[in-house]
């Protein structure tokens, strides 16, 4: 299938869109499917899959378009996700849907922001000692955490906006992982932009209460099926090794789950057979929620008619199928897309990007310019500077080669003098680029905050979405389908 891409100007900054497949691709259209035909691959009754949607808090009378991340302040190529949901959905009629993956201790909870055009700093909601933590395990956020370094400009009103925002969602909060969805979809209808995804978000740990996850790790308490369904685990991942998932432990007399167990503390463990059999092992408050391929699988067997991934879920995602079709045989699932833009930040004084080989060449080229004549174009200088080196190579003795010396660098200093507004450019053209090498880093980051770009980028982006999905498709709503 041929990718809808393009590459686009927004003032300054160069955004890159990406949706595979195009949206003119069936997938975009999708329909309620019957997940009935499951039942017999997956070894559950019906009902079972049935009643997944709703324990979700999904409905199973529409098509359901979801997406989803970890909690957290991402950058804006997870925000295209968002937007091609919210636009797939206004053209499909669709339930637009997030999971929010609030069991994983990676997400990005911290508001990183420019400080100059070469550092950065970062906005902290979590305590450092509390980096192995589930974020559906973390406090809300009530005001103790300051800005490192002062907010200024821009970009530092920007984070001064989420700070507002995240002490206005705190008293609506269970924990850090629902403050910071509940921010998102805040500045989200605050910008005019769709939130309808964000409105409709489920926390994954969710997952692990409903009867099929539950239903599926009964089955594997029979060491057997245990084993059968990891080999094929296994084999998935190494199909397919750039993907770089870490293969389930595997030996003659345990093996590791596709599931954590999340402390009541919010640590995760792995899970083994030997522990999922002996009634009783699970500490009180403690839960079990499914890894990354397998919630991607219980989704798109039962929770969705299309799952939109972005780059790296759609690379992971085809160990997941290749797992699927080895472990359940005739599985039919959902399909799934790839979404994802680039939006380079619009930091005031920053200078455009130049790699260090680029800066370093005019460096020399701006001094070179000072004593070969040739670079500039000037035959007569050049002609008496190749003269000047003969006389020195032919004069006879060091007296004699020291004043022909001397008159080449007079020559030379009347060169300069000729040439001065060229020279001084070249200067200012190699200082441009060395700047603009050292501030490479901030300035070729695409993994800054979504909420740091000005208003007019981010709406262009979703302008793009919407675009690429057909002129019949409206600004979405901010309340949910029906």
């Amino acid at each position: 299938m041929v990718p809808h891409s393009q590459v686009e100007p927004i003032g300054d900054v160069l955004k890159s869109l990406t949706i595979e497949p195009a949206p003119a691709n069936a997938v975009w259209h999708p329909a309620a499917r019957s997940i009935a035909v499951n039942a017999g691959p997956v070894g559950v009754e019906a009902a079972v899959l049935k009643e997944f949607r709703m324990q979700l808090g999904l409905p199973r009378d529409i098509p359901v378009i979801l997406s989803g991340h970890q909690p957290g302040f991402w950058h804006a190529g997870i925000l295209a996700k968002l937007f091609a949901v919210a636009a797939a959905c206004e053209r499909a009629k669709a339930f637009p849907a997030w999971v929010v993956v609030d069991h994983d201790p990676a997400s990005p909870l911290g508001v990183r922001y420019p400080v100059t055009a070469s550092e950065s700093s970062s906005i902290e909601f979590r305590d450092p000692l509390q980096a192995a933590t589930a974020p559906s395990a973390l406090p809300v956020w009530h005001g103790s955490a300051l800005p490192p370094v002062p907010l200024v400009g821009p970009c530092g009103a920007a984070a001064e906006r989420v700070l507002k925002a995240m002490g206005a969602e705190a008293g609506e909060s269970k924990n850090l992982a629902d403050q910071v969805t509940r921010v998102a979809a805040a500045l989200l209808a605050a910008g005019g932009l769709p939130d309808g995804p964000m409105r409709n978000a489920f926390d994954a740990t969710r997952i692990g209460g409903t009867e099929l996850f539950r239903a599926l790790c009964e089955r594997w308490k029979d060491c057997q099926a245990a084993n059968a369904c990891v080999a094929a685990y296994n084999r998935a991942v190494a199909r397919f090794p750039k993907a770089e998932i870490r293969p389930l432990l595997l030996s003659e007399t345990d093996v590791e789950l596709p599931i954590w167990r999340l402390k009541r503390e919010g640590q995760r463990q792995r899970v083994m057979w030997s522990e999922l059999r002996v009634e009783g092992a699970m500490g009180a408050g403690d839960q079990l929620v499914p890894k990354a391929l397998f919630m991607t699988l219980l989704l798109r067997l039962a929770g969705c008619d299309l799952f939109v991934h972005g780059l790296g879920g759609g690379n992971y995602d085809r160990v997941m199928e290749a797992w699927a079709a080895a472990w359940m045989p005739g599985v039919e699932l959902a399909p799934s897309a790839v979404v994802s833009a680039t939006l380079l930040l619009e930091v005031p004084g920053l200078i455009d990007p130049a790699g260090p080989l680029r800066a370093d060449r005019a460096a020399w080229v701006a001094q070179a310019a000072r004593h070969h004549p040739s670079r500039l174009g000037d035959a007569d200088a050049s002609r008496l500077k190749k003269a000047a080196l003969h006389e020195i190579g032919a004069a006879q003795g060091r007296q004699a080669r020291r004043d022909a010396y001397r008159r080449m660098q007079a020559q030379l200093v009347e060169f300069r003098a000729a040439h001065a507004a060229e020279l001084e450019a070249l200067g200012v053209d190699a200082q441009r680029l060395r700047a603009g090498a050292k501030a490479q880093p901030i300035a070729t980051d695409r993994t800054w905050p979504w909420m740091l770009h000005p208003e007019a980028s981010i709406k262009a982006l979703n302008a793009s979405v919407i675009a690429a999905f057909g002129e019949g498709v409206q600004a979405a709503k901010t309340a949910s389908p029906g």
